[in-house]
């Protein structure tokens, strides 16, 4: 046994050699054919990364999980002018899946299902060319699923047990409290010119009628998308401050939790406070609060309320009008609802006049205008899109579309909910406490898309891939649980 270990260290001592060797001469040859210092930079820190998420995986999703929510790559590319980080790396990491099925015996697992659902999504947005007006918008969202696809393929293959994805998870809260300080701060300070590299970008943009103001929107750009990620860091920070066994790590995880409930609140997004509603209504359900924490709550609540802006409420209480919009033929003061009910209607007339295959990938924003002036709409002098996910979906790919898509997100909430059980049978609590706290998380974003669109579907396809994953992290953690 001892001399299969020595042998078994040998060949990795090799392995890392010929790694490091690698990367010398790869390092090397960046320096001397490119004058370009952050070429030089990032090809060496992904090289580097490559050799360590051989040996340890865990860092592999560490970074891919947080180049993902930050849109760290984009802000490297449109603000720095840095090369795009995020396709070579997941390239890189599915590299790293090879050698360790091939030197490690690390099987690939756990992908088929995901796979198979996501590329009969897949074919059926590829047919789209066949009869699509715009053909070359199906081809640039096709190219951009392909991507997600795969990023949502390498995080299913790389969370394999329950460690990795309790790594998954505190990197998320990790990346509420860089993204949502920088928001509060900016908040606080009042510089909302200062993007902060990038990371913590602003518009002023309207409020509440006539009056407008500035709406933070992180790396992404636009409020409301930004809202609908963060939200979904809530209740898996605040799950860890209720459970985490840690003190440190407890208070780590209170302050993300505030942060960023303070971020969606400074978006103004009134998708993201419906969402975050929900999800705050589903964690109570879920972990009724405490009579020992309820100061802790009410100390939360007041300094809540006394920071956040004043006109806050009064785009809250404007969603009132969402209401009364039908019944007034739309003729609402707020042009943004206005806006809204137009192109959820065009989306609609799209589906009517294409039922089973719908208009086309990505050709929604090209017939927005002849649909709009149709219904007897205002059309705006800019592209639009359907502001609802699943109408964008339905609109685009019609039933046969809507249905695939919807297949998907079923099996990834009866993936979560099915991991749930296993380890509640386990009496493993502190991995039901993170799949819930998860599981709610992915169901505002879900809440939250019946408001937006998919412009920015990367989220999407990462909680997706985490989702799919818990299927053998649960599986896999409860045998080693068992074993050991």
């Amino acid at each position: 046994m001892e001399q299969n270990w020595i042998s078994k260290q040998s060949q990795q001592v090799i392995i890392f050699a010929v790694l490091a060797m690698l990367l010398g001469g790869v390092a090397g040859i960046f320096i001397i054919q490119l004058n370009k210092p952050l070429y030089i930079l990032f090809g060496i820190l992904g090289l580097v990364a490559f050799v360590v998420s051989v040996f340890s995986v865990e860092w592999g999703i560490v970074m891919l999980t947080f180049i993902t929510y930050t849109r760290l790559s984009d802000i490297m590319v449109h603000y720095h002018g840095a090369p795009s980080v995020a396709k070579y790396f997941v390239v890189l990491l599915a590299v790293v899946i090879l050698i360790r099925w091939a030197l490690f015996h690390d099987r690939p697992d756990g992908w088929q299902l995901a796979g198979l659902l996501i590329g009969i999504y897949g074919v059926v947005e590829f047919a789209s060319l066949f009869y699509a007006p715009n053909t070359e918008r199906v081809m640039y969202y096709l190219s951009n699923f392909a991507k997600d696809a795969i990023v949502t393929l390498v995080i299913v293959i790389l969370l394999k047990n329950g460690d990795k994805f309790r790594y998954a998870i505190w990197t998320l809260i990790a990346t509420g409290i860089f993204l949502g300080t920088l928001s509060v701060y900016q908040y606080l300070t009042d510089t909302f010119v200062n993007d902060y590299g990038g990371f913590a970008q602003a518009g002023i943009m309207q409020i509440t009628g006539d009056e407008g103001g500035y709406r933070i929107s992180g790396p992404i750009g636009d409020p409301n998308f930004f809202a609908q990620a963060m939200l979904v860091l809530v209740p898996i920070s605040l799950e860890r401050m209720l459970h985490e066994r840690n003190r440190s790590l407890r208070l780590l995880a209170g302050f993300a939790m505030a942060v960023s409930t303070m971020t969606v609140v400074l978006t103004y997004s009134r998708g993201g406070f419906l969402a975050l509603m929900v999800t705050f209504i589903a964690m109570f359900i879920v972990y009724p609060p405490r009579i020992q924490v309820m100061p802790y709550f009410l100390i939360f609540a007041t300094v809540a309320l006394l920071l956040v802006p004043k006109n806050y409420y009064e785009r809250i209480l404007s969603l009132q009008e969402v209401f009364q919009a039908p019944t007034l033929g739309f003729r609402t003061t707020d042009f943004a609802i206005r806006g809204r009910a137009s192109e959820n209607a065009a989306a609609f007339a799209m589906f009517r006049d294409h039922p089973l295959i719908g208009v086309g990938l990505g050709n929604y924003v090209d017939l927005y205008q002849e649909y709009s002036r149709d219904l007897g709409f205002t059309p705006t002098a800019t592209e639009r899109s359907a502001h609802n996910l699943y109408l964008e979906v339905l609109a685009e790919t019609g039933t046969i579309g809507l249905a695939a898509f919807l297949v998907i997100v079923w099996f990834a909430v009866k993936t979560v909910a099915q991991a749930r059980d296993k380890f509640l049978q386990a009496k493993m609590s502190d991995y039901v406490g993170l799949v819930t706290a998860f599981g709610i998380g992915f169901l505002g974003y879900l809440v939250a898309a019946v408001f937006i669109h998919s412009s920015y579907p990367r989220y999407f396809y990462l909680l997706i891939g985490i989702a799919f994953s818990l299927s053998q992290v649960s599986r896999n953690t409860i045998i080693q649980a068992s074993e050991s």
